[in-house]
């Protein structure tokens, strides 16, 4: 069984691999757009007109901020989690919400994934010529994993503020 203590620097560990993930992932996504967009093939589902002009590299940065900022609230909401189990709180009624908050996160991200794809492709294919322009929606099994999990989440969610009651109770007692 863990000790509190190896909890605690495990954690500690993450809380900081997440603080440099927090702080990177615009720097990275804003380099991804200026430098390479997406020139892979088979990264889209659409054919969109290579070299991508700046405007359409522009337009997909914009779209692309929807899920950037779904990820980076989840992240940053992971971070204060670990951040409490650094601190030695490892039930209490903020961890039911941070986990509440991750699952509606997920769910959030399950429903916007294909509106991202959509924008994304009309984004990216604005500047084709006309009868080559494209808009696609997905549902791939990774929206359907967020769904189960953020849906999972919710549940712990609930089950984790009926231990910090518990806990609560427990302390009070004398």
């Amino acid at each position: 069984m863990p000790s509190l203590e190896s909890i605690q620097q495990f954690s500690r560990r993450l809380r900081i691999g997440l603080l440099v993930t927090l702080c990177a992932t615009p720097v990275v996504s804003i380099l991804y757009w200026a430098w390479f967009g997406p020139n892979l093939p088979g990264e889209l589902a659409v054919f969109v007109e290579q070299p991508i002009s700046m405007s359409s590299r522009f337009s997909g940065f914009l779209v692309d901020l929807l899920p950037l900022g779904l990820f980076m609230a989840g992240t940053f909401t992971l971070m204060r989690m670990f951040g409490r189990y650094e601190r030695g709180d490892v039930f209490s009624a903020a961890h039911s919400r941070a986990f509440r908050n991750l699952g509606r996160l997920l769910l959030a991200w399950f429903l916007l994934s294909p509106v991202h794809d959509a924008l994304l492709a009309l984004a990216l294919t604005w500047t084709n010529p006309p009868g080559s322009r494209a808009i696609t929606i997905e549902l791939t099994t990774a929206n359907l994993t967020a769904l189960f999990a953020g849906l999972a989440l919710i549940v712990i969610a609930k089950v984790m503020a009926l231990a910090a009651e518990m806990a609560e109770e427990q302390r009070l007692t004398v």
